[in-house]
């Protein structure tokens, strides 16, 4: 668990824990591209 929460620290540290983009369109996007940066990373 702790190597868990670790992993996730870090990963928002790197990619932001917030959405920065005001425009919903924009913040799905935003969000799409985490998504394929997580599955990057762990898959």
């Amino acid at each position: 668990m702790a190597t868990t929460s670790t992993a996730m620290y870090r990963v928002n540290q790197r990619l932001g824990a917030s959405l920065t983009l005001r425009n919903y369109n924009a913040q799905v996007g935003e969000n799409y591209a985490m998504v394929k940066a997580l599955n990057k990373l762990f898959g």
